[in-house]
């Protein structure tokens, strides 16, 4: 909108100022100046006359005399915008989140209420501070929904100059050069970013802050941690330095430990027997060494020799003897009988969910183990013999039967029985935690030998590999724990170390099944149990303390290694260097002070853009810096500015410094970090998408937020917010749950070749929320590319850092990446992207299934979905929209026919094995083939889903879940494309729903306006 003075007058000027506001208010973007002399270009004509306002060809006519302002702004605002009148007011508040160069404050939980007062005077201006003054009132009013303008008093000085600037403070001082160019300083999209990016450069985490103050007083500098290529760009610049940082991990304590192979004890304890007529025998070993040693015993046994895989021993029983017997016999039926475990808790807790129920239970006899544990360890054999016999899958049936053996297995052709034979699982019991016998107790898969010699049938158990290792396991553990105990250590006390490392070398099955992504693998879910098991040590040491919550006491680290041979155990405690950023000065350790007094005063505009900052570093400090900013390391030049003037002086800021010279293809591989930093740099060109570094992780890599704007004139982020919906898709909080990286890009690339799409919706992306997660995930699949490795799905500390979400100070900084899109973006859908193993999730010594995920056991489906609602009935809109949602989604996956099939074939399975029998524990809640949970609660304050804190704000809080956990190859390309699919339909179906506004004028004032967004109905 254009505004035209028919004469420049005082009271016209007071009416146009009052309009600005108002403009500022309706208009979603600045497509040009606002005071025009053009009569084509207005759509306000302003003019001295006796009072009239008069609607013509699309332009409003308006005549005033001096005492008509408030009469004929009140009109327009109720007459051509459509403002209700009502008496309210404008309330001042000091509880500010975040604060902005136009705006007084976003107030904390009440993000859509943003109010200013404006007071400004016109009658000693030019024309042209005029026309500045008007656009300073519009640009202010855009960033807010309340205002009240009056001319009691002037907030803005103005000064001709030879340059453009603007400087806020108690008043707003403008210099300006000419108008022309100062509109383009108050339009300048990365200026609009210049606040947001300040706050993050000066705070006292901030890598670049440390390194300044700390490469100022030393040559040898211990900060905070970095991404390598950002580090290996420091160390080149500042050749001269030694930077290593407080995080740096040092040993303080180490073990080495060596155990005979469970072989050669197998094969030392049948010394003794003389004569064996038969043998099977159980040992947790790979085929090839199992067929090695059945040949062996065959050489001094008479008859009969089995060797069977004693994890998943009942499966290792059919493949390996059962179904070599069944070849050529047109084998057409199968009933595989089952038993149910003895001892085991027929209770069936929900499982949609994790539970944590297992803590403190307080029941040392109790079995963590299912009542289904035999079935479950049969999966997927009906896969494997349909497949080798060549029969119809549903013809292997699975019954129940109350017998003495674990199995009776029973195979007929056109109706005639072939083979019918049984199978006695035998396992070891121990408490889950040796410390925490209350926590219940727990079955491994054991070894052992039944022999038979004449007559008599002898059975004898040893500890396989996998148990010796936990047997020393828990010792360390239970030393840990003592050293916690005797320092008394609190909650506030983690980490109590940086890293348990761990390598272990043993042989053990691992292998591909070639069915789906299905797998067997002892060390694989072991690996699981050293990581969960350990967590569940320190948080039941906490309760037993009464000290808090033991949730981050640091990583623990196990790498494992399939050799054949004697096992080898390495046990390495860390600590961290330092807990704060230091430097050596004289030998001597000095640690840095890191407060700062900072303050962004302003812009200005002299030979491109420039910000103006007030900051107490020294000149010392100030020439480190400007090395810094100079080189591109700073994020100051995410903002495309020329320099900075810092208390006075002019530095030069460079362009982005390049850090990766590769691009990785998008869909080929397992993001890592440094990949994730390459993919944003090489959209960092793009004028349709902003990168912006939002935080950092504990261990100091970036966290950065793909966010788009096609709007093709000036808009600012809080306009984009209010003129149409927002959704924020959240990706790689669990860090191995992989693809939603991969799908980020992706579904990046179709957004950009869909701008108008992007015109109707605001779409904002984390592609990697927990890069911590990530870097360990890296390195393991370097030697195990499909583990689960659930290791990666916490921070560098252990930590589920969703718990740290809204906590002010917290150290688990990748917490603030969520929050700090909320308070910028206040999403109407939150998208959060999540995983599942694509094969059984088992964990031998927890009793087969990981206590607190026993509903994850198997994979359900290709991709499901939760929905988390708000349960009060003045929500019930934002469940309608979810179930609309839910119709989308659906869709989208259903019209590719793949993913619908495998979707089918996965719920085949988990029918079969799990929700048949244990519907709560494994439940399903399918919607035109797909599975959706519907999660209510009370809305909460301090819940940390933004659909039940915020459920005004955000509308839908939505969790997908693919089977991507460790994806790769095609596979991942596929879980990529199911996240995709459902994200990029989601957001063509919110750019469809309209957005309604409410306003309101208070008459009695003059001047104070309120326009409101509805949210997305």
């Amino acid at each position: 909108m254009q505004i035209r003075l028919k004469e420049d007058k005082l009271h016209l000027r007071k009416l146009a100022l009052k309009l600005a506001s108002l403009i500022g208010l309706e208009e979603d973007s600045i497509k040009g100046p606002l005071i025009t002399s053009n009569e084509s270009s207005e759509e306000f004509l302003i003019e001295d006359g006796n009072f009239n306002i008069n609607k013509n060809n699309g332009k409003i006519e308006v005549s005033i005399n001096e005492g008509d302002i408030d009469r004929a702004f009140n009109k327009i605002a109720m007459d051509i915008f459509s403002y209700q009148d009502e008496d309210f007011k404008i309330e001042e508040k000091e509880d500010l989140k975040e604060q902005s160069m136009f705006l007084d404050g976003i107030y904390r939980d009440e993000f859509l209420k943003r109010s200013t007062k404006i007071s400004c005077d016109p009658s000693d201006l030019n024309f042209e501070e005029f026309k500045i003054l008007c656009e300073l009132v519009r640009r202010k009013s855009m960033d807010v929904n309340s205002l009240d303008i009056s001319f009691s008093s002037n907030d803005f000085e103005f000064e001709k100059a030879e340059f453009d600037e603007i400087l806020f403070g108690e008043k707003t001082k403008v210099f300006y050069k000419k108008f022309e160019t100062f509109f383009n300083l108050l339009t300048d999209e990365d200026l609009e970013r210049a606040e947001f990016i300040t706050n993050r450069v000066f705070r006292e985490n901030s890598y670049e802050l440390q390194f300044t103050k700390a490469a100022s007083r030393s040559k040898e500098i211990y900060i905070d941690h970095t991404y390598d290529s950002n580090l290996e760009a420091y160390k080149d610049l500042f050749k001269d330095l030694k930077i290593e940082s407080f995080k740096n991990k040092e040993v303080f304590k180490r073990k080495e430990y060596e155990f005979p192979w469970e072989k050669d004890i197998l094969l030392q304890k049948l010394k003794k027997y003389k004569d064996i007529d038969s043998i099977r025998c159980a040992i947790s070993e790979p085929l090839e060494v199992r067929r090695e040693l059945e040949e062996e015993l065959k050489k001094s046994v008479k008859g009969k020799v089995q060797v069977i895989d004693s994890y998943k021993s009942g499966f290792s029983w059919i493949e390996d003897y059962i179904l070599p017997d069944l070849i050529g016999k047109e084998v057409d039926e199968i009933e595989i009988y089952w038993s149910y475990m003895d001892g085991a808790d027929f209770s069936d807790e929900a499982g949609a969910v994790p539970s944590y129920s297992n803590q403190g239970a307080g029941d040392e006899n109790k079995f963590l183990d299912l009542p289904i544990r035999y079935l479950q360890e049969l999966y997927p054999i009906d896969d494997i013999l349909a497949k080798e016999l060549s029969m119809d899958r549903d013809r292997i049936k699975f019954t129940n039967k109350d017998m003495e053996d674990s199995y009776e297995i029973v195979a007929k052709s056109k109706g005639n029985e072939v083979l019918r034979d049984s199978y006695k699982v035998i396992l070891s019991e121990r408490p889950y935690l040796d410390d925490f016998k209350g926590m219940g107790l727990v079955h491994p898969q054991t070894g052992y030998f039944e022999i038979t010699i004449g007559e008599e049938k002898i059975i004898e158990t040893f500890k396989t590999d996998l148990e010796n290792v936990w047997d020393t396991y828990q010792n360390i553990l239970s030393e840990i724990g003592k050293d916690i105990e005797n320092k008394n250590l609190k909650e506030e006390s983690q980490p109590f170390f940086a890293e348990l490392f761990m390598d272990i070398s043993l042989s053990e099955t691992d292998k591909n099944l070639n069915v789906r992504q299905d797998r067997i693998s002892s060390i694989d879910h072991f690996h699981e149990d050293l990581y969960f098991v350990g967590l569940d040590y320190f948080k039941a040491l906490t309760q037993k303390m009464n000290a808090g919550n033991f949730d981050s006491p640091g990583l623990i680290m196990p790498f494992i290694h399939n050799r054949k041979g004697n096992v080898k155990f390495e046990v390495e405690l860390r600590n961290f260097l330092d807990t704060k950023p230091f430097v050596i000065v004289d030998s001597k350790k000095e640690y840095l002070d890191m407060n700062l007094n900072y303050k962004l005063l302003g812009y200005r505009y002299e030979n491109g853009p420039k910000l103006i900052i007030e900051c107490s570093l020294n000149s010392d400090e100030l020439e480190i810096y400007s090395k810094i900013l100079k080189c591109g390391l700073s994020k100051f030049s995410d903002l495309n500015i020329n320099a900075i003037i810092i208390n006075g002086k002019e530095y030069e800021v460079g362009e982005k410094h390049r850090l990766h010279e590769n691009t990785p293809a998008f869909d080929e591989k397992v993001l890592n970090h440094e990949d994730i930093c390459a993919l944003n740099d090489s959209l960092r060109s793009n004028r349709d998408l902003k990168i912006n570094y939002i935080t950092k992780s504990f261990m100091g890599r970036d966290i950065e937020s793909i966010e788009f704007n096609v709007d093709d004139d000036f808009t600012p982020t809080f306009k984009r917010t209010m003129k149409k919906p927002t959704m924020y898709i959240n990706e790689r909080h669990h860090a191995n749950e992989v693809s939603s990286s991969n799908s980020c890009y992706e579904l990046t690339e179709k957004l950009l070749e869909d701008k108008e799409l992007l015109k109707k919706v605001n779409v904002v992306l984390i592609p990697m929320e927990n890069p911590d997660g990530s870097y360990i995930h890296s390195l393991l699949i370097k030697e195990h590319p499909n583990w689960i490795f659930h290791i990666a799905r916490f921070n560098a500390l252990g930590k589920e850092f969703a718990h740290e979400y809204f906590k002010e100070d917290s150290i688990h900084t990748e917490a603030e990446a969520m929050v700090e899109i909320f308070y910028r973006h206040l999403p109407d859908i939150y998208c959060d992207n999540h995983g599942v193993p694509h094969h059984e999730w088992a964990q031998p010594f927890s009793g087969y299934t990981a206590p607190a995920y026993k509903g994850f056991w198997l994979p359900r489906s290709l991709i499901y979905g939760y929905f988390w609602y708000p349960k009060e009935e003045e929500y019930s809109e934002n469940y309608k929209l979810c179930e609309e949602l839910q119709d989308v989604i659906a869709d989208s996956i259903n019209k590719d026919d793949l993913m619908h099939k495998m979707n089918l074939d996965m719920q085949d399975r988990f029918e079969k094995y799990a929700h048949s029998l244990m519907p709560k524990m494994f439940p399903t809640g399918y919607y035109k083939d797909i599975i959706f949970y519907w999660i209510g609660f009370d809305t909460n304050r301090e819940h940390r889903y933004l659909s039940i804190r915020y459920p005004e704000i955000t509308k839908v809080g939505f969790t997908s879940e693919v089977i991507d956990e460790s994806a790769d190859g095609e596979f991942l390309k596929l879980c990529s494309k199911a996240h995709t699919a459902h994200n990029l339909d989601t957001i063509k179906f919110i750019s469809k729903k309209e957005i309604l506004f409410d306003r309101k004028i208070n008459t009695k004032c003059g001047g104070r306006i309120y326009r409101n967004r509805r949210r997305t109905q």
